[in-house]
């Protein structure tokens, strides 16, 4: 969750009906357990990631290891987690939460600490019924594509929502080339030599997940329906220059979870409200069991989940309007041979011998003064798809 806390802040909040403004206090850092935990609805294997808040000039995330940590459901079940790697703790087997039942979380730290959270319980229900794109134009006149979840709810204990999303899109490298240069001679007289490469790095895949807080609510409307924008892309931007897919997940929240959350986005003023700097400590629903004066950071949530895939092509959106080759996709030329006060030297070995930071694109057949050499070289990122993502197809995949 937060791992850092804005040392000179402490705002506490209480979860009622109304959420009522508390004096704020100086106060000096203090290192406190941080944890991330949501249990849901869907048969996996549940994680809980736990680290420690840092200073305000620290960069570096400090994992809390070697922590006990489990999930007690009402009926008594225990629910073992082992730490698969600093800081992650992955659940013994598969489990899910179940209508009716409540769920603690328990850490128990290797200084001795015991954290415990108050019971928690999926609080209602409720499927998205659809995915679908906006044209829009924001208000500094960016154009771009929005993307928007709709549900129509029948169940009234669901009034809470926080989205995730996981967004996938394929890669063309724009400057790509079957050929590559490789060095036949790197003394005078210079030579290359093109030949066919066997690499596949022309398509590629990447996937991205969603860092932002993204909620709704119906508690304030006449009727329990939600239609929320999750996404907004710049009809520029390369993520959509091919086919895009994003998985969309929809978690109902209990009002409790709904304002931890809520309040956490708006004191947060960076684009990943989990690993930058907050301006103030928000108290969630874990408490410790060995020191009553100990703070946590953090929420434990118990949610039901519903989601929905949903696929498009840029041509889709934007029919007609092909996407610009980025500007740092520029091409040189550098010669093969050049002489300079007497000396030989060849700035397209050097060039190829530098890491292999360009790449053939093309032949140059027609030289300038800008472009002097015989072969067009472009930046790796801009002939090699593998340098923005993986040449591994998703299984979920559909062209």
């Amino acid at each position: 969750m937060i791992k850092k806390i804005l040392p000179f802040l402490i705002i506490l909040l209480a979860y009622t009906s109304c959420i009522e403004q508390i004096d704020i206090k100086e106060t000096t850092f203090e290192k406190l357990l941080v944890v991330e935990a949501t249990l849901t609805n869907q048969l996996k294997i549940q994680t809980v990631k736990l680290s420690n808040t840092i200073e305000l000039n620290s960069e570096t995330p400090i994992s809390e290891t070697n922590a006990v940590v489990t999930i007690t459901d009402s009926d008594q079940i225990i629910y073992n987690f082992t730490e698969t790697s600093d800081g992650f703790y992955q659940s013994a087997s598969p489990f899910k939460a179940e209508l009716n039942k409540t769920y603690t979380l328990s850490i128990n730290t290797s200084n001795g600490k015991t954290y415990e959270s108050t019971p928690q319980k999926i609080e209602g229900t409720n499927e998205i019924n659809e995915v679908f794109t906006k044209i829009e134009t924001k208000i500094n006149g960016d154009e771009g594509v929005g993307i928007f979840v709709k549900s129509n709810n029948t169940n009234n204990d669901a009034k809470y929502y926080r989205y995730t999303y996981k967004e996938t899109y394929k890669i063309t490298a724009p400057q790509w080339s079957e050929y590559r240069l490789q060095i036949v001679s790197d003394r005078p007289p210079y030579a290359v030599a093109k030949i066919l490469h066997n690499e596949d790095r022309k398509i590629c895949y990447n996937t991205i997940t969603s860092k932002d807080i993204i909620q709704a609510e119906s508690a304030s409307l006449s009727e329990n329906n939600i239609e929320k924008s999750v996404r907004f892309i710049p009809k520029n931007d390369a993520v959509i220059t091919s086919r895009y897919s994003i998985l969309i997940e929809q978690h109902v929240q209990s009002f409790e979870a709904y304002t931890y959350f809520n309040t956490l986005s708006k004191l947060s003023s960076s684009e990943n409200v989990f690993t930058q700097n907050q301006p103030g400590f928000i108290p969630g629903n874990m408490y410790s069991k060995s020191n009553q004066e100990d703070k946590i950071v953090g929420f434990f949530e118990v949610t039901s989940v519903s989601s929905k895939r949903f696929f498009f092509n840029r041509d889709d959106i934007f029919p007609d309007q092909s996407i610009e080759t980025p500007d740092y996709c520029q091409l040189i030329a550098p010669l093969l041979s050049e002489r300079v006060d007497g000396s030989i030297s060849s700035p397209l070995i050097e060039q190829l011998k530098r890491g292999s930071s360009y790449l053939y694109y093309a032949d140059n057949p027609s030289p300038t003064d800008l472009y002097k050499g015989e072969y067009l070289l472009t930046p790796k990122k801009c002939g090699d798809c593998r340098e923005l993502g993986t040449t591994a197809k998703p299984s979920f995949w559909v062209d």
